[in-house]
């Protein structure tokens, strides 16, 4: 079974090729309410509940470091622009935010 993680900027965790698209928070819900499961990469836990918040299911916050095999996805949540003090929740809101999947495909 392949991996399947929550973080929360597009960066490529190790070499290899990837896919990136950008999808709507409908699709994002979607997405971590699958039978196939994933895990929190987020590391901040107002970031963590924010997500909770916006996609319905609970998002651990989890300072980790993953690793992407080929078949592994992530589901990406940016924040459209950088705050210099991460604060509380309700400072930001979905519209503060964009989704994607990043797929390692080889």
């Amino acid at each position: 079974m392949n991996k399947r993680y929550i973080i929360n900027n597009a960066v490529i965790p190790n070499p290899g090729t990837y896919t990136y698209q950008r999808i709507p928070v409908w699709q994002a819900r979607h997405w971590v309410m699958t039978e196939w499961g994933f895990e929190s990469a987020i590391g901040h836990k107002a970031t963590a509940k924010l997500l909770s918040q916006i996609l319905g299911v609970e998002i651990p916050a989890n300072r980790i470091t993953i690793y992407m095999e080929v078949g592994d996805e992530a589901l990406v949540a940016r924040l459209k622009t950088r705050n210099p003090q991460l604060g509380e929740v309700k400072e930001f809101s979905p519209e503060d935010l964009e989704f994607g999947v990043l797929r390692r495909i080889g």
